[in-house]
């Protein structure tokens, strides 16, 4: 047996008590994303509001978010990541039974930012906490299968959306996104936080912003502004090339089933040949899959494009989070992951605005290849920074003393 493959690290179990009780509660965490998807805009208009509404009140959210991820990120490694997570929760809980209450457009746009405060706190401190109970030397994998219970969520939510909806309106859902983040709180009460690491004290100056997190950062916004033109303008592609009602849906199942299989690929296969073998990849899977898209004319053209823009997905996104771990000091881990999971959140809300312009100027063609050329210089980005600091040839992650 190799002397990597005998070290503790390697043989250290991922699925502790800690991080099962983290993933099971990243359950009730994205509820409020997944569940309020594809009825939201409903929601909208029965309150008054009109289709420009829409836009607003679900812009409100992401920019809370993005804006004090980097405050939250700081908070966690002054204050640890649990407290946060439980602040981030009951914020979420409070913001699901105002729901019910809400009346007017403009007190809802105030409440999307009061939820996304607390969607911000709750999931950046949930990824420390994954980052903190993962062995180092399965950090990668680790990621991936949290990164599972999170494509699961978005995979599934949409429907159970809509069902309670269905079945008993708009308080129904509001009443299940409330307990959904209660029985999170409930699930993450025996977590046990990570001694701080030696010499850290809580009045030590904490980064807004991870310098070390600030490549993997880049190319998440990179790959990440490939989401914006399919999430926005996928279903006006299907529409215009005649492609049947049904294909924009399961183009999005097919892309989130194939997410949620890729990740542990990606993470396990980071963990024993390195970060960079896995993201420069991907990458490229990624931008063959916006290829594809670009001239999908026929129906196995467009599911084709959603599997390989999937499978690239899946297996980057956990290397490049482990990534982030591996370059951060200890104390600096949630602003690691606030700086990472921020790029990923303006990747996809910056660019659906100048991509839609081009749109209006242009075709779809052009517009998916022009998100596909962000994702190029991604990878640009990456393999050139790769090749100074000798990722390319590091097998594998550093591994602490035994």
């Amino acid at each position: 047996m190799s002397a990597v493959a005998s070290h503790p690290q390697v043989q250290a179990p991922i699925f502790t008590r800690d991080f099962l009780l983290t993933c099971f509660a990243s359950v009730g965490i994205f509820a409020g994303m997944s569940f309020l998807m594809p009825v939201l805009p409903l929601y909208v208009v029965a309150v008054g509001g009109a289709r420009s509404d829409i836009g607003l009140i679900i812009s409100a959210f992401a920019i809370t978010s993005v804006v004090l991820r980097p405050f939250l990120g700081r908070l966690v490694d002054r204050r640890g990541a649990k407290g946060v997570l439980w602040a981030g929760l009951a914020v979420t809980a409070v913001a699901s039974a105002l729901y019910l209450v809400v009346p007017s457009v403009p007190l809802l746009v105030g409440l999307r930012a009061l939820h996304g405060v607390g969607m911000g706190a709750a999931t950046t401190a949930a990824w420390v906490l994954i980052a903190d109970y993962a062995p180092a030397a399965r950090r990668g994998e680790a990621m991936g299968y949290f990164g599972m219970f999170l494509s699961g969520c978005f995979a599934i939510g949409p429907m159970v959306g809509i069902g309670l909806v269905e079945v008993g309106g708009f308080p129904a859902l509001f009443a299940a996104l409330t307990l959904a983040a209660l029985l999170a709180l409930v699930v993450t009460v025996p977590l046990q936080e990570r001694p701080k690491a030696p010499g850290h004290s809580a009045r030590q100056p904490a980064p807004l912003v991870a310098r070390s997190a600030l490549l993997p950062a880049v190319v998440f916004f990179c790959m990440a502004s490939t989401f914006a033109p399919i999430g926005a303008f996928l279903p006006l592609l299907v529409e215009e090339r005649q492609l049947g009602t049904a294909a924009a849906g399961i183009f999005f199942s097919l892309q989130a089933m194939t997410i949620f299989a890729s990740r542990i690929v990606g993470g396990k296969t980071s963990d024993r040949y390195g970060r960079a073998i896995v993201v420069l990849p991907s990458l490229v899977i990624i931008l063959v899959g916006m290829v594809v898209l670009a001239f999908a004319f026929s129906i196995p053209m467009l599911f084709l494009a959603a599997i390989i823009h999937g499978a690239g997905v899946g297996m980057v996104q956990p290397a490049l989070l482990a990534l982030a771990v591996d370059r951060a000091p200890e104390h600096e881990r949630g602003a690691a992951m606030a700086t990472v999971t921020s790029a990923m959140d303006l990747g996809i809300g910056l660019m659906a605005v100048p991509l839609g312009m081009l749109l209006e100027a242009t075709d779809f063609t052009t517009t998916f290849l022009a998100a596909g050329s962000v994702t190029l210089m991604g990878l640009v980005v990456f393999s050139t920074a790769a090749r100074r600091a000798g990722l390319l040839l590091r097998r594998t992650p550093r591994l602490p003393a035994a």
